[in-house]
């Protein structure tokens, strides 16, 4: 991050002087266009998502008046995943302020950018389940019949009495095991939206006519969040970075328009996913994409 700042800083020094031997114009432009984003990437676990507990209670039928009752908590593991989506077309607007360089180099101009991205993402499926024994034991003293729920079956030594009732043969430790299938399915849109600030040198290709191509490309910080609902989520700052090519038109002797075109990568994010456990899942999402965009300059 201090390197970051470094960077921005120092492009807007050199941006600010304005009074620095043999610099030309100062200039400012707006900008907008369509935005291609980087595709919502699926996800896919093995297991590892513990399911909130499950709770049964047994009673131990020792002699009247002292029957007491026992928890026995089981948990279980959920496989899941998230199929992803298509990003959609979205949009970009930004602007920059900057100064020609001839005297540094034929063409070059230093700029200082601020921008906005966003693109929508299709409908996102995050779906999970899957089956999973857990046993749980417990001590009793002394013995006796256990009436238990039948959705748990008595493991040996216990031996089956009837229906719900088991019976233990002395002071021991007893287990009981319970079968779990698990389910769960949510979907939702969602979308991503990026801010980044960029410091930009771009080389134009002088000529002799109205038309004026120019390349360059650009470093600085990014912070983009991800919002899809009940499906995912995250935000993150990251080192960004550009590449372009674009053709500026003068239509007066201060004024350009122009066509451009963009890369742009602003790194990853870390994406949360629920679980019905309430313990959530991560995944990194790659924020990235081409634009092409108008652009209105004018030098001051």
């Amino acid at each position: 991050m201090k390197t970051y700042l470094r960077t921005t800083a120092a492009a807007v020094a050199l941006l600010a002087g304005a009074s620095a031997a043999g610099a030309g114009q100062l200039y400012f432009s707006v900008f907008g266009g369509v935005n291609w984003g980087e595709d919502l990437a699926p996800v896919t676990g093995g297991g590892g998502v513990v399911n909130a507990a499950r709770t049964e209670t047994v009673v131990h039928q020792t002699i009247a008046p002292h029957n007491h009752t026992l928890a026995f908590v089981f948990t279980a593991v959920t496989n899941f995943n998230m199929t992803g989506a298509d990003a959609e077309t979205g949009f970009v607007v930004g602007a920059t302020v900057g100064r020609e360089y001839d005297n540094i180099m034929p063409g070059l101009r230093l700029e200082f950018e601020g921008s906005f991205r966003r693109n929508n993402f299709g409908l996102a499926t995050l779906a999970g389940g899957g089956a999973d024994t857990d046993t749980a034991s417990s001590a009793f003293n002394p013995g006796g019949n256990i009436t238990h729920p039948l959705s748990i079956t008595p493991l040996a030594p216990l031996t089956v009495v009837g229906p719900g009732v088991a019976n233990a043969a002395g002071a021991g430790t007893y287990a009981f095991q319970a079968n779990f299938v698990t389910n769960f399915t949510v979907a939702d849109e969602g979308n991503v939206q990026t801010w980044a600030l960029m410091a930009n040198a771009w080389f134009d290709l002088t000529n002799d006519s109205d038309f004026t191509p120019y390349v360059g490309g650009g470093i600085g910080y990014a912070i983009s969040k991800f919002d899809g609902g009940a499906v995912y989520d995250g935000v993150d700052g990251n080192f960004a970075w550009q590449v372009g090519a674009g053709l500026n038109i003068d239509v007066s002797e201060d004024t350009q328009i122009g066509l451009g075109y963009r890369y742009f990568d602003a790194g990853d994010v870390e994406l949360t996913l629920p679980t019905p456990s309430g313990t959530p899942v991560s995944a990194e999402q790659d924020v990235r994409g081409s634009s092409v965009l108008l652009q209105l300059t004018h030098k001051l």
